[in-house]
């Protein structure tokens, strides 16, 4: 599985078919290759009838609050630096997080590992309701901020 390859919009033609490009390592591992992006992804394949031959476009649903979204904040938890345990699964946390990661899991990554940040800048070594609130008071400061900038 190859993810985020929307970062191959960055590159140049060259280097999406170069040597790091999905069909040569498809061809030398015989192993089939699943690549995973936003929907710009397809965009950085376009670059190459043969590329974008290769593969076919499958949408994933975006995420529900429920048991499986729980079980992946305990996986994330679960990797997180932190002393003491933030049972982000806990319904009234899972919900915060839910609300604001606009039901993908790279918004979900980011409020966490930011808000684990500050966990650890605050000596308080676990992500509480208070951090999650701060955290999205914070964000929707700065789209305000931005929005007024433009």
């Amino acid at each position: 599985m190859i993810d985020e390859v929307h970062q191959m919009l960055a590159s140049s033609k060259e280097d999406v078919v170069h040597d790091e490009s999905p069909q040569v390592h498809q061809n030398e591992s015989q192993i089939s290759r699943v690549l995973v992006g936003p929907a710009s992804a397809r965009q950085a394949l376009s670059t190459d009838e043969e590329l974008i031959g290769r593969f076919s476009e499958r949408p994933l649903p975006p995420w529900e609050n429920d048991r499986a979204y729980k079980k992946l904040l305990a996986c994330f938890e679960a990797t997180l630096p932190l002393r003491t345990a933030s049972n982000l699964h806990q319904s009234n946390l899972a919900a915060l997080i839910y609300g604001e990661s606009e039901q993908q899991i790279g918004g979900t990554s980011t409020m966490i590992r930011e808000c684990a940040v500050r966990a650890i800048q605050s000596k308080t070594e676990a992500i509480t309701e208070g951090i999650l609130k701060k955290w999205i008071a914070d964000k929707r400061t700065r789209e305000v901020e931005c929005k007024s900038i433009m």
